[in-house]
């Protein structure tokens, strides 16, 4: 395996399919996610090295709900899902992770519990991602941001007055 390729494990709990990235995740990038939803749905759940944790989900090539389960300054989107609010009503000694696994598996009605994101997957390997490729922005597939946010980039810590 090189710096840019990218390690897969895949498999399926009922209807849905998932796919967990070993290394070099890029599920989380627009480009990606906007074609695995294609005309249907699809969740992305990123984990930082810096344990931040971000929660994303697309249906029919748009992306209707985005956040980091812990900051409600993040919430983007206008999904009836209320998935950030679904977490949030989660016990506070569940980790972010797992009550976001949690939503996911009510909303699939499958679980998803952590012995099967574990257990024996299909695994791929794909050789040297273009990485500048997935950085770029994709055209329709940002949510709303809230009123008086300036950009979807990075976190509104408040204006300097």
């Amino acid at each position: 395996m090189t710096e840019t390729s990218a390690l897969l494990g895949a498999g399926d709990t009922g209807t849905w399919s998932f796919c967990i990235e070993i290394s070099n995740p890029i599920g989380f990038a627009d480009v990606i996610l906007k074609n695995l939803c294609g005309d249907s749905e699809a969740f992305a759940l990123s984990r930082s090295g810096h344990s931040m944790t971000t929660f994303k989900y697309a249906h029919a090539g748009r992306l209707s709900e985005s956040f980091e389960p812990c900051n409600p300054q993040t919430v983007r989107g206008d999904s009836h899902h209320a998935f950030f609010q679904r977490i949030q009503n989660m016990s506070p000694d569940t980790s972010a992770a797992m009550a976001s696994l949690q939503v996911m598996s009510e909303y699939i009605g499958a679980e998803i519990p952590p012995s099967l994101l574990n257990g024996p997957l299909l695994t791929a390997n794909l050789e040297n991602v273009d990485r500048a490729l997935l950085a770029r922005p994709v055209p329709d597939f940002h949510p709303p941001a809230p009123p008086g946010t300036r950009s979807v980039l990075g976190r509104h810590l408040g204006t300097i007055g």
